[in-house]
């Protein structure tokens, strides 16, 4: 759970931004008037037939809508500028000389006023049209047979939670393996934070991690480590940075050493801002950034297992296809199309309301009350498939915090949440969304523990867990 931050653009990427404003008029005006003409006159309420060919149609009619709306968004921004710019000169001419003198630059600024309205009506049909053309078109043909949904992929079922154990300090270590054997459950997850252990190039501090393995795997705790949050003299575009530090740390503490953690999550949450260095997510730069750390481990640990992260909701990234990240998981293999070969599972934060609460639609991410849905894992899985990777998904984060709904409620909802992980044998872990609640001042964030900050007393949602662990298999 994360706030998002805007993202500072840079003078070179404002410029590339108006370059393509520029480039993208001709286009941008024609998609508004015959948005399907450039797709070979293809009907999308005719794609109801599942036809591949009529799919792929569907697809390149979707993919010309969003690239027109992503134009057409660009142009808008560029053209508001525009007007602010002509709106102070139009201000500073009237204070400094004769009202009549500034007849010139209120042409001007009333020419950027109509450019701008221009601009909003255009959005608004582009993407009137891309809800019509995603509404019918058809879901993607699988290019995987449907029965190996039914496969566990041979996997055990791992039974996690996020601990935060480094927050607590090793000397808590015993009581939170109590906790979780409690509770069934026998893994951590931890965060190896990049920025932490290598705040200048080439320096690393690894103390705080070592002791905290050591003291996990004393207590028969296994650790989910979580490599990301670039430091400052990073970016978290820097693939090649990045997959040195992922390297190091599998060196140090993968398959064969001491440790021997052999699952891995390469960062956390990356479709979120607050984890991508303030900036808005750029799935084409995280795809490249999961092979480039993927070659780089492998290289040390052939045995390691590498989990990439994925959602599916409308929040906003940089590049792709589209503004919004319904179409993350695509972008991701547009940039690195080979991305399948280099990752072993898929991690996935499913928060969301009743997670028996079904899609509005097929391929989307809302429930039927509008709330981000559960479910929307069966979206996220729909497009690995359809790039032709079928591989075990991992619910590394889930939960509902008590300051957003009463502990009855939470029970509820974990109640629910068993029998959704349970129909979906490709899901292979499960790690609730914490096990204590980790200040004493109440905040949605501590709450969504399931002991309560200093007397560690349970609430009903960890009963209601511990019973449906020990259903999971």
């Amino acid at each position: 759970m994360s706030t998002r931050k805007p993202r500072r653009s840079s003078l070179k990427q404002t410029a590339a931004m108006a370059a393509l404003v520029l480039l993208a008029l001709p286009a941008a005006s024609a998609g508004a008037s015959q948005p399907i003409a450039r797709a070979a006159g293809t009907n999308p309420v005719a794609h109801a037939s599942g036809d591949p060919v009529a799919h792929a149609s569907a697809e390149a009619i979707a993919r010309i809508s969003r690239t027109d709306l992503s134009r057409a968004l660009h142009r808008r921004t560029a053209d508001a500028s525009a007007l602010r710019r002509d709106r102070r000169a139009l201000r500073r001419c009237l204070r400094r000389t004769h009202r009549r003198r500034c007849s010139r630059q209120r042409r001007i600024a009333r020419r950027a006023r109509a450019r701008l309205s221009r601009d909003r009506r255009l959005v608004g049909r582009l993407r009137a049209h891309l809800a019509t053309v995603e509404r019918t078109a058809p879901q993607p043909p699988a290019t995987i047979d449907p029965s190996a949904d039914q496969t566990n992929f041979g996997e055990p079922f791992v039974k996690g939670i996020d601990t935060n154990i480094q927050g607590w300090g090793t000397e808590g270590v015993p009581a939170i393996a109590s906790e979780m054997r409690t509770l069934g459950v026998n893994w951590g997850r931890e965060d190896l934070e990049w920025s932490q252990v290598e705040p200048q190039p080439g320096v690393f501090d690894w103390s705080s991690f070592d002791r905290m393995v050591s003291a996990a795997e004393a207590n028969g705790i296994t650790i989910l480590p979580i490599v990301g949050y670039a430091p400052s003299w990073a970016s978290p575009t820097d693939a090649t940075d990045y997959a040195a530090f992922v390297k190091a740390a599998v060196e140090r503490y993968g398959p064969g050493t001491a440790a021997n953690l052999r699952w891995w999550e390469l960062w956390n949450e990356p479709y979120d801002s607050y984890a991508w260095s303030g900036h808005t997510p750029e799935p084409e730069a995280y795809a490249r950034d999961v092979v480039a750390a993927a070659q780089a481990a492998r290289s040390v640990a052939p045995a390691v297992k590498l989990l990439i992260s994925a959602d599916y909701d409308d929040s906003p990234q940089t590049g792709g296809s589209s503004p919004w990240q319904t179409t993350w998981i695509d972008d991701m293999f547009t940039a690195e199309p080979t991305l399948g070969q280099w990752i072993d599972g898929v991690s996935v934060h499913p928060y969301g309301d009743d997670p028996a609460q079904g899609l509005t639609q097929p391929g989307g991410w809302k429930d039927g009350s509008g709330n981000w849905s559960f479910q929307r894992i069966d979206s996220v899985r729909a497009r690995f498939l359809a790039h032709g990777v079928n591989i075990p998904f991992w619910i590394t984060e889930v939960g509902w915090s008590t300051e957003e709904v009463s502990e009855a409620q939470q029970a509820s909802d974990y109640a629910d949440l068993i029998p959704q992980v349970a129909a979906r044998p490709w899901v292979r872990a499960l790690f609730p969304y914490c096990l204590r609640e980790f200040e004493e001042t109440p905040n949605k964030e501590s709450q969504f523990g399931l002991l309560k900050f200093g007397s560690w007393q349970p609430k009903p949602a960890f009963a209601v867990l511990q019973r449906g662990f020990a259903s999971l298999s």
